[in-house]
């Protein structure tokens, strides 16, 4: 788009200019273009002007971007470098907590940090998010559904909330409702945690 190629221009002169890279990265996790959006926030990591505290904030970035495609060993290895930078980071420990989720491994202690993050910021809907994930692995589909379906109705503003609560209706056998959350979560893609063609794909296999 327009907008994406005006910034794309900014970057060349400003790549450290955070919403920016922010906005780039998420047009690209979107539209499934997993070597873009690395190439912008590898560029930033490369620059030569970053202190510490904003290299790990990129290594934060691109440890969602590995995990948003499924890297999960790249994304942890990235999280681990940026929670040494980043102490008590929400988004480092919401993160940590998914990919745990992911890998089904130290569940408990992904819950109690899901637990702390939606205890701390009551409003957020990402950590709400990860209860959810969480949930999901440690108690079933259902009290997860419970945790989905709430947010949504209270801030229906997350693509990835929808993309879960998807993925949970079709392991119930929902395919009506799974259908309708996925193309909720197309809709609200833009805020860069969900890939597009792989809910497509997710809506195509429904059929």
């Amino acid at each position: 788009t327009k907008d994406t190629t005006m910034l794309e221009e900014a970057l060349k002169h400003h790549p450290l200019f955070v919403p920016a890279v922010n906005k780039i990265t998420a047009q690209h996790i979107k539209n499934g273009n997993k070597r873009a959006a690395l190439r912008v926030i590898n560029n930033a990591i490369d620059n030569k002007q970053l202190d510490e505290a904003g290299r790990a904030f990129f290594l934060k970035n691109r440890a969602h971007i590995y995990f948003t495609f499924g890297d999960i060993k790249k994304a942890q290895s990235d999280l681990k470098q940026a929670a040494k930078v980043l102490v008590a980071d929400p988004e480092i420990f919401a993160l940590q907590a998914k990919i745990w989720a992911v890998q089904n491994r130290n569940i408990e202690d992904a819950y109690d940090y899901a637990m702390a993050l939606v205890t701390k910021s009551p409003t957020d809907i990402l950590a709400w998010d990860t209860l959810g994930c969480v949930v999901a692995v440690r108690e079933g589909d259902i009290p997860a559904l419970e945790i989905f379906e709430r947010v949504a109705s209270v801030a229906g503003t997350c693509s990835s909330v929808f993309e879960h609560m998807g993925d949970v209706y079709v392991n119930m056998g929902d395919v009506e409702k799974a259908k309708q959350t996925y193309m909720r979560a197309i809709e609200l893609a833009d805020d860069g945690f969900v890939i597009v063609p792989k809910i497509e794909q997710k809506i195509r296999k429904l059929k």
